[in-house]
């Protein structure tokens, strides 16, 4: 079986560090537990 390939594309390259630090903060609390995403595509514990 293949492994499958997320690719985000969010455009931070642009960005200073710290509002990137603070989405990615937002990543983990907000898919704990969320009905939208009952099965992420990666461990939420290696994010």
């Amino acid at each position: 079986m293949a492994t499958k390939h997320i690719r985000v594309l969010l455009k931070f390259t642009r960005q200073s560090d710290h509002p990137i630090e603070e989405t990615a903060g937002a990543v983990i609390p907000g898919m704990t537990g969320n009905k939208n995403y009952p099965n992420p595509p990666v461990d939420l514990a290696d994010v």
